[in-house]
């Protein structure tokens, strides 16, 4: 899932896009819409990824990210 709440209402013809990466490869794991009512969306399952990215992307955009990275979190690792 993904909370949208803290996010900012994309420009017309603009999307979000949430990525998993695992070995520096994105995966898309889906579009999201900033919607107020139903702030915490579903998105694909991922069993592994190293980082996530949310990325705003041309409306219904393609399988890899063409815009800058809005936000990129890394996933620590643990021993």
């Amino acid at each position: 899932f993904i909370d949208v709440v803290f996010l900012p209402v994309p420009p017309a013809g603009k999307e979000f896009h949430l990525w998993a990466y695992d070995a520096k490869k994105p995966i898309d794991t889906g579009i999201f819409k900033v919607n107020f009512d139903k702030r915490l969306q579903q998105m694909r399952s991922m069993i592994v990824a190293d980082q996530w990215a949310v990325s705003l992307e041309p409306a219904n955009g393609g399988t890899e990210p063409t815009e800058e990275t809005t936000l990129l979190l890394s996933v620590p690792e643990f021993f």
